[in-house]
């Protein structure tokens, strides 16, 4: 489910994981993996503002899906939020294929 990282580019790369295809699946739908995606790259980065992004998904939907993105999203927003915080998604020199859960 995750991609394997098996040497970082620079000792200061940070990378994090998360398993979006197993939550969009989880949703009923793999095909928002990218906007679990979105989300936890929104999260983790803090480029953006959380009601930005969601305005920007909602533009990019048709409304038929708008609610299924809408939920995708916050998943992957709050996976990241929840495991940036705890510090369980960056991956260390030491194990970099190893993200806990």
């Amino acid at each position: 489910d995750l991609v394997r990282v098996q040497e970082l580019a620079a000792p200061d790369v940070k990378v994090y994981g998360i398993p979006a295809t197993r939550i969009a699946e989880n949703l009923g739908k793999r095909m928002v993996l990218n906007i679990v995606m979105t989300g936890f790259f929104g999260a983790i980065s803090g480029v953006l503002k959380r009601d930005s992004l969601h305005k920007a998904v909602a533009d990019s939907v048709p409304e038929a899906f708008a609610e299924l993105n809408r939920v995708a999203f916050d998943a992957g927003f709050d996976y990241g939020v929840k495991h940036l915080a705890s510090g369980a998604i960056e991956l260390g020199e030491q194990d970099p294929i190893t993200v806990s859960e």
